[in-house]
Formats: structure tokens, sequence, C-alpha cells
């Protein structure tokens, strides 16, 4: 959405449709931050914990209101987003701790979690720079061209983050080991 998001809307539709920067980058991380929800939330709400997912709901609702009414006489619309994604951290802080306290009941876990989760965003925030600087070197060329050079860059940008982050991790390993034996000879000269 980042990289691509106001390049297909200038190319298809013209400039006087473009969004602010800000309004990109508010709407992608909200989607990031939505969907890191959608497991917490299917299995709070699978376990019964419809009460805890109620209140979290109210007390996200109120700040999404006060902050997007806040920020929304300073920045606009971009501050309305930004209400919204100071939000969907609460709701993701909340839902957590739902989640680790009466269904896990592992609290000591959940910061083994959140820094595994920071990391994971970590990852993706460097492959957009990386997709940023590439995408930039294609310059304007045919719009369909770009545009598809644009996804792969996107793809391979966040791969290669992705490994180099984290090449270490003990599953990655595991995945990478597996993948190796199955495809024999072919990567065993890359380590």
């Amino acid at each position: 959405i980042l990289i691509l998001c106001n390049f297909f809307i200038e190319k298809v539709f013209g400039n006087s449709y473009l969004l602010g920067n800000q309004i990109v980058f508010f709407l992608a991380v909200d989607c990031i931050l939505d969907s890191i929800q959608i497991p917490i939330v299917s299995f709070n709400n699978g376990t019964g914990l419809f009460k805890q997912e109620n209140q979290v709901c109210i007390v996200g609702a109120v700040l999404n209101i006060f902050c997007s009414i806040l920020f929304v006489q300073k920045y606009g619309i971009a501050g309305v987003l930004l209400g919204t994604v100071i939000s969907q951290i609460l709701y993701w802080g909340l839902r957590s701790i739902v989640l680790y306290k009466f269904c896990l009941e592992e609290m000591q876990s959940i910061f083994r979690y959140f820094a595994q989760s920071i990391k994971y965003l970590f990852t993706l925030a460097v492959s957009v720079l990386l997709s940023y600087k590439w995408f930039a070197i294609i310059g304007e060329k045919n719009f369909i061209v770009a545009f598809v050079l644009g996804g792969i860059i996107c793809e391979i940008s966040f791969l290669v983050s992705f490994f180099l982050i984290w090449k270490n991790d003990k599953y990655i390993v595991e995945v990478w080991n597996i993948i190796r034996k199955r495809c024999g000879n072919v990567f065993a000269n890359f380590k």
C-alpha cells in the first residue's frame, strides 16, 4: 500500500485524487495492526471471553473518538487516522493481555510475544524502506511494467529483510533445513 498506492492513483486517476503521504501511511499501519489482531480476537472470542472483549472495545472506541477529535483539528483526515492507529495499538495491547492472562495463563510470556511482534514490525519497516529505494530506481516507465516491477520489488525487499533479520531464529533455521533437505543440493552452498 505504502509504495504503490499513490503511484497507482496518479497514473490511473490523475494528481487531483492523490492521498497525502500521512494518510497512506496511517492507512497502511491501521491495516497491519488490524491484521495482527485477527488471530487474537478469534481466539479470545472462541474461548468465550466476550465480556473482556466488549470492555476492550469500549475503551478502544472511547480512545479512538477522543484522539480523532483531538487530532482532526490540526492534521485533518490524517489526524482521524492517527487517532485510529493509537486506538488500534491499545486494542492490540489489551487483547493480548486478555489472551495471555485468561487463555494461556502465562503472563510472563507476553513480553516475549511483544518483543517478537516488534521485531516483525521492524522487519516490515526495513522492507518498506528498501522498497522505496528500489522503486525510485525504476523511474517513470510504462505504467503496467512499473506497477508489476513495484509489486515484485516489494515482495523481494520483504524476503531480503526477513531473511537478514530472522536468519538466526531457531524456527527459521528449522524451516530452512527442511527446504534444503527437500531441494537437495540446490541450496547446499547457500548459508
